[in-house]
């Protein structure tokens, strides 16, 4: 067989380079879209929440319910049975919350629907309610009460699973510092529309429990609030107080448990609620980064090498 010249020979060689650097792989697209909170925000939440489960462990009932489940995970420390989920890209700590919106996953088509009916309000931001805290043997998560210009954005069918990682433990200190949140009074009971919305933030999971599970979780809770066939059972707990409510006033905890089941599903809903911006955003899924790049480019002269053998070969 003819040999080819020198000029094909290294048109050969950088398109052999090009195929194994990726440079030309397509968009990888979106994994979801939806509300933001930045690192400084989320940081605040955390705080907050924290505060939250530390005070709810006072009540004797959570307490036991959290040492059962913990010790049957085999988990010593209570504090570490809730696990927050990582950057499912990097897999490393995620430092920022978020609300999903719309799940996008493999269905990329109707993803760019939805960005392109939405795209006035991408990259703008929002203010969000979160108005409770709902804790299961699987989640622990936060109700989201989407306002009536919010709720046409919520299109969850189906939430992203994220691996995760172990709370920290900690002292719930008298004073926080909360750059990025306010509170305002929280009417207890609050009046929430009975919905079916499942706009959440997912602060931790159990075990082998995905994120997927909060909004379910938060389904149930709203289900047995509501109680249509008289067959759950409620206590709520009044006597303990709301740990970062300025004027001292106790929050509400209430343990719900339906016939015919085990699990029980605990609510708090503190004396104010949280109130916080966040900035409607895609999270796209991952692409070659500069570091594997750099790699890439550090095989250049091997792959030339190979590429420029095969050639001759011809």
């Amino acid at each position: 067989m003819k040999a080819r010249s020198r000029p094909q020979m290294w048109l050969l060689s950088f398109y052999i380079i090009y195929q194994f650097s990726g440079c030309h792989s397509e968009d990888p697209g979106t994994m979801y879209l939806g509300f933001v909170f930045d690192a400084t925000t989320a940081s605040s939440i955390k705080a907050v929440t924290d505060a939250y489960l530390n005070s709810t462990l006072l009540i004797p009932t959570y307490r036991d319910f959290l040492q059962n489940i913990s010790s049957t995970a085999g988990i010593d420390n209570v504090l570490n049975y809730y696990v927050k989920p990582l950057d499912p890209n990097t897999q490393a700590f995620d430092p920022e919350y978020h609300v999903t919106l719309k799940y996008c996953g493999d269905d990329q088509t109707t993803c760019e629907e939805y960005k392109k009916k939405n795209s006035q309000y991408i990259s703008k931001v929002f203010e969000l309610h979160l108005v409770g805290y709902v804790l299961t043997n699987r989640t622990f998560g936060i109700r989201v009460n989407l306002t009536e210009a919010q709720l046409p954005l919520f299109d969850n069918t189906k939430a992203d699973e994220q691996p995760s990682r172990q709370f920290e433990i900690l002292t719930t200190s008298a004073t926080l510092d909360l750059p990025g949140i306010r509170f305002e009074t929280l009417e207890l009971p609050p009046s929430l529309p009975a919905s079916n919305s499942r706009a959440h933030v997912t602060l931790g999971c159990g075990p082998g429990i995905s994120a997927v599970t909060t909004g379910p979780d938060l389904l149930q809770a709203i289900e047995y609030e509501i109680d249509s066939d008289g067959s759950v059972t409620s206590v709520s707990f009044d006597n303990i107080r709301d740990p970062v409510d300025p004027q001292e006033q106790n929050m509400r905890v209430t343990q719900y448990i339906k016939e015919g089941t085990e699990d029980p599903v605990f609510v708090i809903y503190p004396s104010v609620k949280l109130i916080a911006n966040a900035t409607l955003l895609p999270y796209n899924n991952k692409q070659t980064n500069s570091a594997e790049v750099l790699t890439v480019f550090k095989l250049a002269p091997i792959v030339s090498i190979i590429a420029i053998a095969i050639t001759l070969q011809m």
